[in-house]
């Protein structure tokens, strides 16, 4: 082997700060020192890994390839160290998960205490910050697993299926669309409709795309809201109408406070899977916890 491990610190320094100096006060480090060596590396290794332009210096080819390998090398490390420490301490590992979907948070800490019955020594992290784009959390190195409705084109990802769910449109019992057995897009063309904010969140761009957008259908009005919660108080205001989880949507249904109709003739079902990257490997502790996921039972169909 002709790399060190302080090696890739070099190169993944260097990089992130574009020039010799900046990089050297990361790595604490003087200029002349990094200098030799970078030199050093770039002798052992018969190529130029920098190129210097002006006072700044760009990766080559040899380079961004280098840096590909030194960001999993240093990661897995780091995560090697944690998990030491966590031995140590009588936790076993570290599982860091999120959902693209807010309204998951309703039972996925039902799940969670499932884990840990038969996990105890296992820290699950949840990332709130992480719920608005799991995805780039996740290729960033900063999420272990993302629960997700839908599906994604990405190389880097691997994709495991994992349970379904049914969309319903829900409105308020005196709505004028209450009285139908079910929801065709052209039903949308003159109604307010609430979704979530952050484009959609694909639990809702997902529908708008494959049902309405697919139909030619723009409903006229489109009021973004975050909270699922928040959603379900303005449909009972009777101020519009919305697409949610059958699941999320039970206790007000159970109560008749609104009502839900199935998404076209045949229903709306929605796929969920696990998302976790390629180049990382899964620990069992992590396949576990996926299995689980896998086998959680969604409520069958309703309508009140």
């Amino acid at each position: 082997m002709r790399l060190e491990i302080r090696d890739l610190s070099l190169i993944k320094a260097v990089a992130e700060a574009g020039n010799i100096s900046r990089a050297g006060i990361q790595l604490h480090l003087t200029q002349s020192a990094l200098s030799h060596q970078l030199r050093s590396v770039e002798d052992r290794l018969g190529v130029k890994l920098f190129l210097r332009q002006n006072r700044r210096m760009t990766l080559s080819k040899s380079g961004a390839r280098l840096l590909q390998s030194a960001h999993q090398i240093l990661d897995e490390l780091g995560r090697a160290e944690e998990d030491v420490k966590r031995i140590s301490q009588n936790k076993e590992g570290l599982l860091r998960i999120s959902t693209e979907c807010y309204t998951a948070y309703h039972w996925l800490p039902a799940t969670l205490k499932a884990y840990n019955r038969k996990y105890p020594h296992i820290d699950v992290q949840v990332v709130h910050e992480a719920t608005s784009h799991p995805i780039e959390y996740l290729v960033a190195r900063k999420l272990d697993l993302a629960i997700i409705p839908g599906s994604i084109r990405d190389r880097q990802i691997r994709l495991e299926p994992l349970f379904q769910d049914k969309l319903l449109v829900i409105m308020h019992p005196e709505h004028p669309l209450a009285q139908k057995h079910h929801i065709v897009p052209q039903d949308f063309a003159d109604q307010h409709l609430f979704l979530y904010s952050e484009r959609e969140q694909v639990e809702n761009w997902t529908y708008y795309q494959q049902v309405l957008a697919a139909a030619g259908v723009t409903p006229p009005r489109v009021s973004h809201m975050q909270l699922t919660e928040g959603i379900i108080e303005m449909v009972k205001a009777g101020l519009g109408i919305a697409v949610l989880a059958q699941w999320a949507v039970e206790p007000e249904l159970k109560r008749h406070t609104i009502t839900a109709l199935p998404l076209t003739k045949k229903g709306y079902v929605r796929q969920w899977s696990a998302a976790t990257l390629k180049s990382a490997p899964i620990p069992a502790y992590m396949e576990a916890f996926i299995k689980l996921l896998a086998h959680r039972r969604m409520p069958a169909m309703k309508y009140y």
